[in-house]
């Protein structure tokens, strides 16, 4: 993600140390299936002792490198589905300690979905633990090579139910999942690996949590360092995706686009963001999609008017209305004066 930020996540912001980690577990994955990593790595052009090295500055694509290499080996199918159940939260830093330390399943799910963004995820995901059927849903960001979809959500499924451990000993976790690619050659792995219950050829990827289970104590809770935890990744998540910083990047999205429809799902679509979550973000910004695209508009209109000596109709046309008695009626409610008011006024004497 650019900037340690950018929505959509380029490669830039994959970089480091999170990527050492995971390239460390697909080495003991492959151990634990008795296929050694070594001719693996060099296939990937990564020396074991870079992978080994917290400062190796394993990169997204070296990571997309050794996860092709690796699955394409005979003694590695479900690789995707062991990882993941290797990943702990505590490998996530601050963000996993915000997770283990919640008082409930439902706390921790709901703080690594809101979280997960601090780890350049290939997917994003969003939430809703309060229906009558909890669901998470992740979606494929676009920059990710979608041949590895398969892996990669076999990773970030491996991952979430991960945290059943956190659970305790006698407690039991059995999710339903949903998977959009059809089943693969080793479909049973995933019931067997993951205990949950796998439907494939759904329409999108979901989790649905058991929801008695939500409610379900963590070993770990703790309620104060929850809160500093969650402070802290807060603070992180900010500076990574800022409201500016979405609101310019949607605000730039409706300018290139400025005299056709825009659709909130559209952009949602090429921010790779979940619609809810979108909708959710703006309003803790005190704004909507509704709101930035009518103030680029009339920012527009008012150039427009203020540069050129174009009839209120071309203008209602170039900054996106197809009706310009709907043009004139927004612009004076946004405003408080007609287009042909601010036009007089913005000229001067």
């Amino acid at each position: 993600m650019s900037n340690a930020s950018d929505i959509n996540g380029s490669d830039s912001g994959r970089e480091g140390l999170q990527f050492n980690r995971y390239v460390l577990r697909i080495r003991e994955a492959l151990e634990s299936l008795g296929v050694s990593a070594v001719p693996i790595f060099a296939q990937a052009g990564v020396s074991p002792a870079r992978v080994a090295d917290p400062a190796g500055g394993i990169s997204f694509q070296n990571y997309c490198d050794i996860v092709r290499a690796a699955i394409a080996q005979p003694g590695a199918k479900a690789l995707g589905l062991h990882v993941g159940m290797r990943i702990s939260p505590l490998d996530h830093g601050i963000m996993g300690y915000s997770i283990v330390a919640s008082s409930t399943l439902r706390r921790a799910l709901s703080r690594a979905v809101r979280f997960w963004p601090v780890t350049a995820p290939p997917f994003t995901a969003e939430s809703d633990l309060d229906a009558d059927t909890p669901e998470i849903r992740l979606f494929l960001k676009p920059d990710v090579p979608s041949d590895l979809e398969p892996y990669f959500l076999e990773e970030a499924l491996g991952g979430f139910l991960q945290l059943s451990s956190e659970l305790g000993s006698e407690a039991v976790w059995k999710p339903r999942v949903d998977v959009k690619y059809a089943a693969p050659s080793y479909a049973n792995e995933y019931a067997r690996i993951l205990g949950a219950e796998v439907n494939f050829g759904a329409p999108n990827h979901k989790i649905f949590p058991d929801k008695a289970a939500l409610d379900m104590p963590l070993m770990h809770a703790n309620q104060e360092a929850a809160k500093m935890f969650e402070a802290q990744c807060d603070t992180i998540l900010r500076r990574m995706t800022g409201g500016d910083m979405l609101v310019d990047r949607i605000r730039a999205l409706v300018v290139s686009r400025i005299s056709e429809p825009v659709g909130f799902d559209e952009v949602a679509q090429e921010l790779a963001i979940g619609e809810r979550t979108l909708r959710r973000t703006l309003a803790d910004h005190d704004t909507s999609f509704r709101e930035i695209v009518l103030d680029v508009r009339m920012n527009a209109a008012c150039e427009y008017l203020r540069s050129t000596s174009h009839s209120i109709d071309e203008i209602s046309y170039l900054v996106g209305y197809a009706n310009a008695t709907n043009f004139f009626r927004a612009f004076s409610k946004w405003g408080n004066e007609t287009p042909t008011q601010y036009r007089k006024r913005a000229s001067g004497p």
